[in-house]
């Protein structure tokens, strides 16, 4: 739970992900454009980012959802301020529901601060010790002792149920840190970003290739791919691992406001097309490491990854390969998912869009 010499776990790995980047290689990667063999007619583009579009119209939380989710919030808030009635208590909402990815059915992920800053003063143990204090704390009418349970895991968690929403409630912060960040850039570019993202979350699920505890991908790590191929697009511009991020404690009551912008189909069915050729043949997964924090290139040689099959680093945890769980046979797996994608997209066949 901490790390070098008692620091803080969390300052920690952030001050080591910005000092370090004085250390990575100073190279220039170059934009990746789509080879000219690869086009697809205009209007086939305009057909994909159209089904984009309905996809995440289709899959996206809608207000009802988000108002359950912010009663919860506020109930499970309510419970734990009188568990801590001493103490200062803030729960913050991380992970989908944080960042504008929030579906009818996503988990609501939040994390209690006990201590004003970031729970650094807890060992590991203490944490274990007050998920437990928390399972009884929050026994009532409405929460039963069934619908709770406490996973001690990586990160140790109390899992639970309220008004038929699952929620995850951790004292880590590196979830609201990471989270913090992956928000900025939904709300930098939520016009290209949030629909790609709801797309290519959407097909790794249906493609049965987003499952970590069976060696595949996790939505994080499909959403800092589709970041990745983004900057390396010119797209996207890359936002410093150092920039000031301000988390919010319940982001759900601050929904995305577009204006008059509008979702251009044509631009949208070319970067979801793109992302798959990028991850075929733009990127040398035996060298190259998916990295946020840096313009220059990243290798696997450089992070001694290289018994790794993908390489996707966290942008805080830079220890972290959140691509660790993928072995050979999983790799094959995604490989010739994302070839038969591929082909499917070339030959017009995106019922996937549709189904999901």
């Amino acid at each position: 739970w901490t790390l070098f010499e008692g620091k803080v776990y969390v300052d920690a790995v952030r001050e080591v992900a910005v000092r370090s980047l004085a250390e990575i290689p100073v190279g220039v990667t170059p934009e990746w454009r789509r080879p000219v063999s690869s086009a697809i007619p205009a209007e086939d583009f305009v057909a994909f980012g159209q089904a984009v579009v309905r996809l995440m119209f289709r899959n996206q939380a809608q207000e009802a959802d988000l108002k359950v989710r912010c009663a919860v919030h506020a109930t499970l808030r309510e419970l734990l301020g009188r568990l801590y009635r001493n103490q200062e208590v803030k729960l913050f909402v991380f992970g989908s529901s944080s960042f504008h990815l929030c579906t009818k059915t996503s988990d609501l992920d939040l994390c209690l601060l006990l201590d004003g800053q970031s729970n650094g003063h807890f060992t590991r143990d203490e944490v274990i010790q007050k998920l437990a204090e928390m399972e009884n704390g929050l026994i009532c009418k409405a929460i039963p002792k069934y619908a709770l349970t406490k996973i001690i895991a990586y990160v140790p968690i109390l899992r639970g149920q309220l008004q038929k929403v699952k929620f995850d409630l951790s004292l880590s912060f590196c979830g609201i840190l990471n989270s913090s960040l992956l928000r900025a850039y939904m709300e930098r570019y939520p016009l290209v970003l949030r629909p790609l993202a709801f797309a290519v979350v959407a097909w790794s699920k249906s493609e049965m290739i987003n499952d970590s505890r069976h060696g595949f991908f996790t939505s994080y790590t499909m959403i800092l791919m589709l970041l990745f191929y983004l900057i390396r697009r010119g797209i996207v511009e890359l936002i410093p691992i150092d920039a000031p991020l301000a988390p919010v404690e319940n982001p759900l009551e601050l929904p995305l406001n577009l204006g008059d912008r509008e979702y251009d189909p044509g631009t949208l069915g070319d970067l979801l097309w793109g992302f798959f050729e990028f991850y075929l043949s733009g990127f040398d997964h035996t060298k190259e490491v998916v990295c946020l924090r840096s313009k220059s290139p990243l290798t696997k040689a450089f992070k001694k990854w290289e018994h790794y099959q993908l390489a996707v680093e966290d942008p805080y945890e830079t220890h972290l390969n959140t691509a660790r769980h993928i072995g050979v046979v999983q790799f094959q797996v995604i490989r010739r998912t994302f070839e038969l994608t591929a082909r499917e997209l070339r030959a017009k066949k995106h019922l996937w869009l549709s189904h999901v």
